[in-house]
């Protein structure tokens, strides 16, 4: 990425001809409000360290997209997460990893530990190549590691209840 000066410059390289392009106060003021516009706050709120990391790391614009566009995803997923725990009005939060076995002897750990059809705990829970296409649509707004209750298996991530 070019450094962020103030100085207008011409642009020759598209079409031949000289154009003026906007300063970079000018190119980050529009580039706030596309943010705004599209609600990009994760984004927004990160755009100088963004872009530090463009300059530092000088990634190609697939990668820079990516990156940018990923960390907005991630952002907005733990914000789904975290909205629908709050709003489901559990008291108590509890993880998987805390549940009594032992209190519940009739519950096969590695089953509920581990879905059908898992050969490891670092292979992905679903694949949208393998699982129906309702299967795959239904977890591909998910994170990885979750399931839905439907597919007849259990999450190893945190649980709103147990």
């Amino acid at each position: 990425m070019a450094s962020t000066t103030t100085t207008a410059k011409t642009d020759t390289k598209r079409s031949g001809k000289a154009r003026h392009s906007p300063s970079a106060d000018v190119v980050m003021t529009r580039l706030r409000e596309h943010l705004d516009f599209l609600q990009l706050g994760h984004t927004q709120r990160q755009l100088d360290e963004l872009l530090a990391w463009a300059r530092r790391e000088q990634p190609s614009p697939i990668e820079l997209l990516e990156h940018v566009l990923g960390a907005e995803v991630a952002t907005k997923r733990d914000t789904r997460i975290e909205r629908r725990i709050t709003s489901s009005g559990l008291k108590e939060r509890k993880l998987l990893e805390a549940f009594d076995f032992d209190f519940q002897p009739s519950l096969d750990r590695g089953t509920v530990a581990e879905p059908p059809g898992s050969t490891s705990s670092s292979a992905p829970r679903t694949s949208s190549s393998t699982a129906t296409p309702a299967l795959a649509r239904a977890t591909s707004s998910r994170p990885s590691g979750c399931v839905p209750a439907s597919a007849g298996s259990h999450s190893a991530t945190p649980a709103a209840s147990i």
